[in-house]
């Protein structure tokens, strides 16, 4: 099967024969297989190395049963033909730990390939099988692996955040939150963000410590260093992507509040209440605050890679509430660039780095790219939606969708995306894949999360694969616009039309980013 495909319980087997992938070097690929058994069977996997057909050289596969999650209804508002299999059922999204797997008869069961070829690896064909034991039976299956002198470069250009919770990672761990285990547990999460090409991580300002002492604030930065330092060792080491300072006082059109926080007084902890953004408290206190802030960063030579959030998508509503708290901050931080998810372009002048939703990108592209011309950055973000059409990375949307999201980052010059469902577990994250969001409708499955809790990290899943091909995707287009712009805008928009018609057929896709290899490989150094 294409690591593509999504395989469903009751899917029948389809013909036999060896499993075939394209790579360029310095990147990961996948595949799958799918197994069928007329018995209850337990499942054993056990891959070979891949050897070059002529040179001493093997590169390793790491197969994974794929698990099952439930999904009670199909996401709203969706055409019946992009819906790739109804709700409520059981849908493939995570990759299993478990090195054995019970399954039972008549029933298929995806196994999940996956390779990673270095810069280094020679091109050319590597060979290599898959055998799936029950008992004393074995079924073997071919692997070959095409490797092109194409290389996905080292650097990661593309802005890429996934929301984390970190309170969430101890708490499925039932560890003590910042205590040396949580910090080891981050340190996994930070791992595996950095091997899926995330590059910028959101820090949380309340790991900053506040003291008190007759009206004079002192900040203590020593968990917030280390939470940057522990990302960035781990390679998420973009950009430093400040929390937000306010939230909303009260409903969806409310204007901001600074948000509450614990300082410390007289060595006693207590809370400083929210306030308004255009209180004389909240001036006072970023007064104080956002100097520190901008000078530690500086100490630490972090300034240029840091970005601060204000407060969560402004709508027209509550803009002139969202343009003081920016004021505020660009009167106390001068240096701090400015970034938000925003869901108006009513908000000129506050931000830096403009980040809208999906479908308002789309209805409002020409105002985006003027910004571009400007000097601002823009990226885009999915949340929730949009839906109907658009790409997204719901659990039961195809897995091109979810590729497809970072070539529309290369079509429209987008220099990132954001997320803000990395691990927003709810208490059955493999069950309860949809709680109830708000006027009677569940959350789309998948929206909250793109991991799964595990033991001594995450579970990754299918979905967080599919991002990181199609960044590496991203940076190959990006690597042929340097040398042929026109022909990497071909491949891109023979693939991808507008952001809501683009390519369904996975061969279609396949065909095209073999191309993109091809071309990329004439003056490629084999070495």
């Amino acid at each position: 099967m294409d690591a593509l495909a999504k395989v469903f319980r009751e899917d029948e087997p389809g013909r036999e024969g060896k499993v075939l992938i394209e790579s360029a070097r310095n990147e990961f690929e996948s595949a799958q297989i799918a197994v069928r058994s007329e018995k209850d069977a337990e499942l054993q996997l056990t891959c070979t190395p891949l050897k070059h057909k002529s040179k001493d050289e093997r590169l390793q596969c790491m197969p994974r049963f794929v698990g099952y999650v439930k999904v009670k209804e199909n996401v709203r508002k969706t055409p019946p033909e992009e819906i790739i299999h109804p709700a409520p059922a059981g849908f493939p999204d995570y990759l299993m730990q478990e090195s054995r797997l019970g399954i039972q008869a008549g029933q298929t069961q995806p196994v999940w390939l996956t390779i990673f070829i270095p810069a280094s690896a020679s091109p050319g064909t590597y060979r290599g099988t898959v055998a799936v034991r029950t008992g004393n039976a074995q079924e073997t299956t071919g692997i070959e692996l095409a490797v092109h002198k194409a290389t996905v470069p080292a650097g990661k250009s593309l802005y890429l955040t996934n929301w984390m919770n970190p309170g969430n990672i101890a708490k499925f761990a039932k560890v003590e939150p910042w205590t040396d285990e949580h910090w080891k547990l981050l340190a996994s999460h930070a791992a595996s963000m950095a091997l899926h090409r995330q590059n910028v991580i959101l820090t949380p300002l309340r790991l900053i410590e506040i003291h008190r002492r007759g009206g004079k604030m002192s900040f203590d930065f020593a968990k917030f260093d280390r939470w940057v330092r522990l990302f960035r060792e781990s390679g998420v080491d973009g950009l430093i992507e400040g929390g937000h300072m306010a939230g909303r006082s009260g409903d969806w059109k409310s204007g901001f509040n600074l948000g509450s926080m614990e300082i410390i007084e007289d060595g006693a902890k207590t809370t400083l209440p929210a306030v308004a953004v255009e209180s004389k408290e909240c001036e006072a206190f970023l007064s104080q605050f956002l100097p520190a802030l901008q000078q530690h960063l500086e100490e630490q030579g972090w300034v240029d890679s840091y970005v601060q959030h204000l407060a969560d998508e402004p709508i027209d509503a509550n803009a002139e509430s969202y343009r003081r708290l920016a004021d505020l901050v660009k009167r106390y931080a001068p240096r701090l660039r400015r970034i938000d998810a925003t869901m108006t372009p009513n908000v000129q002048g506050c931000l830096e780095i403009w980040v809208p939703v999906l479908d308002q990108f789309d209805g409002n592209m020409a105002f985006y790219q003027q910004r571009m011309k400007a000097g601002d950055e823009v990226w885009f973000y999915t949340c929730l939606g949009p839906v109907g059409r658009y790409p997204n990375r719901f659990i039961d949307f195809s897995l091109l969708k979810v590729r497809l999201l970072h070539w529309l980052n290369f079509k429209y010059g987008l220099s990132g995306y954001l997320h803000w469902g990395y691990n927003h577990w709810t208490d059955d994250p493999f069950n309860d894949t949809q709680p109830m969001w708000s006027h009677g409708a569940p959350l789309p499955a998948g929206d909250m999360c793109i991991v799964y809790p595990g033991p001594k990290g995450p579970i990754e899943s299918l979905r967080y694969e599919a991002m990181r091909d199609g960044v590496e995707d991203y940076e190959l287009l990006r690597t042929l616009a340097h040398r042929k712009p026109k022909a990497a805008s071909k491949i891109c928009d023979g693939i991808v039309r507008s952001p809501t018609d683009y390519e369904r057929g996975i061969q279609e896709f396949r065909d095209a980013r073999g191309r993109l290899l091809e071309m990329l490989d004439v003056g490629a150094r084999a070495r």
